[in-house]
């Protein structure tokens, strides 16, 4: 196993490869490697193991009421998944994880995760950390989807990146399907609302790279 890539998991911060490969030995973790678009967790699927990518990518998603495809996140090594619910009483992945490259994930089996949280303050204090850090990307997540329109959609995904200095706001590195996966909208659809904003002074593209023409009409459009 990679312990370095291990190591730079977030989990465990300031925990020497000692200490962490002490970890993984007495609990009995494992590791299991997927290829590219296999289904690593189901929606509703009892979850009795903290997750971690080793290597590879993957991204929560669900199927809304037509059909549609919405990606919720995009996780990445060496991130862990599946922490922020481990513990709720009702402990079940709410959306289906999917490997979005070659991938290996560590499990560590819930009951005895929680002893080693017991044992060493560092590893607790860093998951009690990420998992406020979850809940509150999981709050702003909630607050983006209670925009109705598409434009007002990505109005407020822009402003969140924007920068007055430059207008620079996004250099896109996601395909626009993905980004209309990540908005919950439709490819053509997001297309066309892009080129309205373009069309009407808003934003300006330019290869891959967004800019903000008129901050003003930005925040009205995010406020309609």
């Amino acid at each position: 196993m990679d312990y370095q890539n291990v190591l730079k998991c977030p989990i465990f911060k300031g925990l020497s490869q000692e200490e962490v490969h002490a970890m993984i030995e007495s609990s009995h973790a494992r590791v299991k490697v997927f290829s590219e678009k296999s289904m690593i967790a189901l929606q509703g699927e009892i979850c009795n193991n903290l997750m971690i990518i080793v290597e590879g990518s993957v991204q929560g998603e669900m199927i809304d009421n037509t059909g549609k495809l919405i990606v919720i996140d995009q996780i990445h090594a060496p991130n862990p998944i599946a922490h922020a619910f481990l513990y709720a009483d009702n402990h079940e992945f709410p959306v289906n994880i999917v490997a979005t490259s070659y991938t290996k994930i560590l499990y560590f089996e819930r009951d005895i995760f929680v002893k080693l949280l017991q044992q060493h303050v560092v590893l607790l204090t860093n998951f009690l950390r990420i998992i406020s850090n979850t809940t509150r990307f999981l709050s702003q997540k909630l607050q983006f989807h209670v925009f109705k329109t598409i434009k007002s959609k990505i109005a407020a995904y822009l402003i969140k990146k924007y920068n007055p200095v430059d207008g620079k706001v996004y250099q896109l590195d996601e395909t626009q399907q993905e980004l209309a996966d990540r908005f919950g909208v439709a490819r053509p659809s997001l297309a066309r609302a892009i080129g309205e904003m373009v069309k009407d002074g808003v934003l300006e593209m330019e290869q891959k790279q967004m800019k903000v023409i008129n901050i003003r009409l930005l925040n009205e459009i995010a406020g309609s």
